[in-house]
């Protein structure tokens, strides 16, 4: 089965990655957000809601700029913080990237949301 693609360059907004994104890195991205669906939430990844919640929109996009700043380490002219730009930013996002992962939510994921919806309540009464 093939990966649905989450993600694109439109979606790129990281300026010192812009131009090195590859579709390979979305497909990658796409595929760590189904691996998450199917593994942490026990989801079927066609109930994968799109377009994507904010936050999971984020999370894919932080695997891939992850990812290719990881394969980009050493190719940077530019230093932040004294380290190579590329290490520096696989640092910023491998951390984004698991902050990320734990704020997501089932319902996040399928587009379904549970306020302004009935449920069913108790009357409490002090004697």
């Amino acid at each position: 089965m093939a990966t649905t693609v989450y993600i694109s360059e439109d979606d790129v907004e990281d300026e010192v990655l812009k131009d090195t994104m590859l579709m390979a890195d979305y497909v990658f991205a796409s595929t760590e957000l189904e691996t998450l669906v199917i593994n942490r939430f026990a989801l079927t990844v066609d109930v994968i809601a799109t377009p994507l919640h904010l936050t999971v929109k984020e999370f894919v996009l932080a695997v891939a700029y992850a990812r290719r700043s990881e394969l980009n380490i050493g190719m940077g002219n530019r230093l932040m913080d004294g380290i190579d730009v590329y290490a520096y930013k696989h640092k910023m996002y491998s951390k984004k990237v698991i902050e990320l992962a734990d704020r997501i939510t089932p319902s996040m994921i399928t587009g379904d949301s549970t306020s302004g919806k009935w449920s069913p309540s108790i009357d409490l009464f002090r004697s």
